[in-house]
This record gives structure tokens, sequence and C-alpha cells, in this order.
């Protein structure tokens, strides 16, 4: 996966695989797991920075307040499958 030339604070849309696991606690077939089709995610959110395995990202920014990020989005570079810049 490619991703475009980002930088800081810039808006971009995600499309990325998302991990997932059954929430029924109790046994199953092996077949049940195996043949679950894949969760696509698509995310709005602002780029913060990249590194090997990882974009980081951040959905809400303050400028009031001192800690200044809330709905932060670590997503694995192997999971995604497209990011948009908008």
């Amino acid at each position: 996966m490619r991703l475009p030339k980002l930088k800081r604070g810039d808006a971009i849309l995600v499309e990325w695989i998302d991990a997932h696991f059954l929430s029924d606690a109790g046994w199953r077939d092996e077949a049940e797991y195996v043949e679950l089709e894949p969760i696509t995610i698509t995310t709005v959110c602002q780029f913060i920075m990249r590194d090997r395995d990882y974009i980081y990202t951040v959905a809400d920014r303050s400028k009031t307040e001192p800690i200044g990020i809330m709905r932060d989005l670590r997503i694995p570079i192997g999971c995604i499958k497209q990011v948009t810049k908008l």
C-alpha cells in the first residue's frame, strides 16, 4: 500500500480491514470462523504521522485544551486498502 504524500493535520479518508472476533464466547465449528467476510472500515480523520508499521491519526483536535487530541487511532499499514487525501 503506497500512501499519498501527507503532512501533519491533513484530513484523510482511510479504508482498512479491521481485526474482529465472534462475540459469542461459546464453542463453534472452525469453518464458521474461517469463512467470515473481512470487515472493511472507512475512517475520516486527521493524519499525525506514520512509521514502518502504523499510520497515526486523530478524529478531534482542540486549540484550547492543553492535552489537545481525542479519538486517536493507530491503523496497521498492512490493513490499509486505500488512503485518500481530502
